[in-house]
């Protein structure tokens, strides 16, 4: 009897012994698996690393955080509408890794020391480069730039790019096959070897092949940064000049969205004249003899090949004191052409986030950002303010207490409001709580607080931030499932194991 007694103990201990070593390796396995330690920047770590979503550039791909941000390591800033733009910015930038993007200021970092995440910041964003495209690959930060007077270039050594070539020219050096490039609104890429300068013209088919002695050139305007919309096409455009400004001019092309109005102009030189007068006017579509003046930010860009009758432009230098401030080196509001006359009748007010100038009894016209009021559990002052905070469109305000709230990109003019029975204020944004912003000063904190505030929605771009997580983790999820049903059915044998030996040692 005791030696069947030692021998039970005995498997006990081994069957236990085996359970644990199945327990580790699980664990091990699920370590190695849900770890991507070589991907994950080690100033961002685990903890928020899961948090961030990718974005994608003509270049690579870009991890994206909301209400965060890298410090330190600026290269240099440049101006974007969008986090999506600044991206863009980077990529043409040789040491850009990092970005990070507010108030239309996009922050371009090479090596920063530090990242922090904020619970409530939802106009800050920052990103890193996780891949560049096999189109360059790693050789895109080791390509020499070479400057031209309107251009710049990044230059491949031993390489060339294949793809459909639309004309090829005998050049002496590698410098005049890039003047010839940047004389050529098609050219956007070339190869130069043994003398013959090729013009590339199917981007979509082209690829980038190792060739000793070549050299292949891309053109990407890091003097002009393209506009985010118009991407490479910019470069099939034309500079046009008026009296007070420089167009970039498209043929066969429109831009859509951010109307402020349409006058009758016999040709593109005239519809310009028109754009220089309208003090709101940054783009133009030309069809026919019907010029559409448009505002800072259109929807869309679109190319219309075949349509000799439309012409787009966008203003890209001006000779008068640029946004609507008389003297732009002085950011004093009482010269701002918008609310100047009035300033003094406007009080400064903060919400959670911004500071305001806030007109009672005032009403903004025109830039709306939607076309039916903004939808608020209680229209007060304070909810409409916290719902412009967070849309980064949002300049201006305009509530009807306990009526209408009206978030506003550009207004056009502000006017006093003649119906006195109506509680209405008007709104400009100054900048951020604690930064300096379009009054130049650092504003104290105001003693008035929000009397109400609206129930928190998530916003569409959050629903669907959420959702690109989970796609992007469909894979790692699938695997946590299998290594767990695994595991199951490792302790279901073992257990099966146990009960055959007691079975056969004590007779059940």
């Amino acid at each position: 009897g005791g030696g069947r007694s030692s021998r039970i103990i005995s498997m006990k201990v081994e069957s236990s012994k085996q359970i644990a070593g199945a327990l580790c390796l699980t664990f091990l396995l699920l370590y190695v698996f849900l770890s991507p330690t070589k991907d994950i920047d080690p100033l961002v770590g685990p903890q928020y690393w899961t948090e961030g979503i990718n974005k994608e550039t003509g270049l690579g791909t870009y991890r994206v955080w909301t209400s965060a941000d890298f410090l330190g390591g600026d290269l240099a800033f440049a101006e974007a509408k969008n986090i999506e733009a600044c991206l863009y910015a980077c990529d043409e930038h040789k040491e850009c890794l990092y970005v990070s993007w507010i108030n239309n200021l996009c922050y371009l970092k090479d090596s920063p020391t530090q990242f922090q995440f904020f619970d409530k910041r939802p106009h800050l964003y920052t990103a890193k480069r996780t891949q560049v495209k096999p189109l360059v690959g790693d050789s895109w930060h080791d390509a020499s730039v070479i400057d031209s007077s309107k251009s710049s270039f990044r230059l491949f050594e031993d390489s060339e790019f294949s793809g459909e070539i639309a004309r090829q020219v005998t050049l002496s050096t590698v410098d005049l096959c890039v003047k010839h490039c940047e004389s050529d609104a098609d050219c956007l890429f070339f190869t130069y070897t043994k003398q013959t300068c090729s013009i590339i013209s199917k981007t979509a088919t082209m690829t980038k092949v190792s060739v000793p002695g070549s050299k292949a050139g891309m053109k990407v305007r890091m003097k002009d940064v393209p506009d985010p919309l118009v991407k490479h096409h910019w470069a099939k455009g034309g500079e046009r000049e008026t009296k007070f400004a420089t167009y970039q001019t498209w043929a066969s092309c429109q831009f859509s969205g951010h109307d402020i109005g349409a006058v009758k102009a016999k040709n593109l030189e005239a519809c310009l004249e028109a754009c220089d007068k309208e003090i709101f006017c940054r783009h133009v579509t030309l069809v026919g003899q019907e010029c559409m003046l448009k505002g800072w930010s259109p929807d869309h860009f679109e190319i219309l090949n075949g349509r000799s009758d439309v012409w787009s432009a966008k203003q890209i230098a001006t000779k008068q004191p640029t946004r609507y401030l008389k003297d732009p080196t002085k950011a004093d509001l009482h010269q701002d052409m918008l609310v100047g006359a009035v300033f003094d009748e406007g009080y400064d007010a903060e919400s959670k986030f911004s500071r305001y100038r806030l007109w009672e009894g005032f009403d903004f016209q025109g830039g709306d950002l939607h076309s039916t009021t903004f939808a608020l559990e209680s229209y007060t002052l304070d909810a409409c303010l916290e719902a412009c905070d967070h849309n980064v469109d949002c300049n201006y305000v305009v509530v009807i207490v306990g009526k209408e709230c009206w978030l506003k990109r550009q207004p056009i003019e502000l006017t006093r409001m003649v119906d006195k029975k109506l509680q209405v204020y008007a709104g400009m944004k100054l900048g951020r709580v604690g930064k300096p912003g379009l009054d130049a000063n650092t504003l104290k904190r105001d003693a008035r607080q929000p009397t109400s505030l609206p129930r928190e929605i998530p916003s569409a771009g959050q629903i669907q931030d959420l959702q690109s997580v989970v796609l992007n983790n469909l894979a790692l999820i699938g695997v946590v499932i299998v290594l767990i049903g695994v595991f199951a059915l490792l302790v279901l044998y073992l257990s099966k194991v146990r009960a055959a030996f007691y079975v056969n040692e004590l007779g059940y």
